[in-house]
């Protein structure tokens, strides 16, 4: 290459706009973007990309835009796998394309990539078969990334739980880790989940409500079906009221013996400390 030749950010930055086009280097080759930064490309692309024995220069950018977003594609697939389970593969790569079309990646975290995934099959895809029991499933998948990429925390310990008053607890306020996600479906999405996993091949079930409890447990995360008298507990401590407060709240709601509660809660709050899912508890 000549040696007034653009710097090396400036044609960086061209092939960025070139290879990440949606349709292709060759309509990314005519953006204003990379238009404006390497001009002369328009002219005589072999100056700047030289062409091989078997291929021409745009064949040679082609080659980098395939694996850029199939290399995305690839990512949201690890995060998807019941999702594309559902889809099946065309489709799923279809809408994954679309997906980074709408939502290109602008983060160097590729954790990321997913987030806005669930909304777009809500409000964006087209022709997505069982499209609210797709959401959900997406939905699980894509809180599963975000419980493994949280903070890690400690949690409260045997000895700090032990040294609260009894009668203090009515007034305790709990806080969880960030590694934990309550989630309500209007499907059986977890058992269809763990279906798939274990190599099964179920049928897109019919509306039942269920709730799941994500959490991550030396390093690995973790699904827990919960009940609705669970969920409404630790839904209601999630967003900051009391134990007392929350039970109260549980009681109150329609098909939901107070009696069986007052039995149950000591069992679970046993499950959930021996899992370290409280960081700490305010009294």
């Amino acid at each position: 290459m000549e040696s007034e030749s653009p710097q090396l950010d400036r044609i960086e930055r061209w092939m960025l706009a070139a290879v990440t086009h949606p349709n292709g280097a060759a309509e990314g080759l005519r953006t204003p973007e990379a238009l404006s930064l390497l001009p002369e490309a328009a002219r005589d692309l072999e100056n700047v990309v030289l062409p091989s024995k078997n291929m021409s220069s745009e064949e040679r950018l082609q080659v980098y835009a395939n694996m850029y977003y199939w290399r995305l594609i690839d990512i949201l697939f690890e995060e998807h796998k019941t999702t594309h389970h559902i889809l099946g593969a065309d489709l799923f790569c279809d809408l994954a394309r679309d997906y980074l079309h709408r939502h290109p990646s602008r983060s160097k975290n590729l954790a990321l990539l997913g987030s806005s995934f669930p909304a777009y099959l809500a409000e964006e895809a087209w022709d997505v078969p069982h499209r609210d029991f797709v959401v959900e499933v997406a939905r699980l998948e894509r809180a599963t990334e975000e419980v493994f990429d949280a903070l890690r925390s400690p949690s409260i310990d045997k000895e700090e739980l032990a040294a609260i008053p009894p009668e203090s607890w009515a007034d305790a306020k709990l806080e969880f880790i960030p590694a934990t996600r309550l989630l309500s479906f209007k499907y059986p999405v977890n058992a269809y989940v763990q279906a798939v996993k274990d190599g099964e091949e179920p049928e897109v079930p019919e509306p039942a409500p269920s709730w799941v409890l994500l959490y991550r447990h030396d390093w690995r995360v973790w699904r827990s079906d919960l009940t609705r008298p669970q969920a409404i507990l630790l839904e209601s401590l999630r967003r900051g009221d009391s134990l007392g407060e929350a039970l109260a709240h549980t009681a109150s709601q329609p098909g939901i013996d107070g009696d069986a509660l007052a039995a149950d809660v000591g069992g679970w709050f046993q499950k959930w400390t021996g899992l370290d899912l409280i960081r700490s508890i305010l009294v």
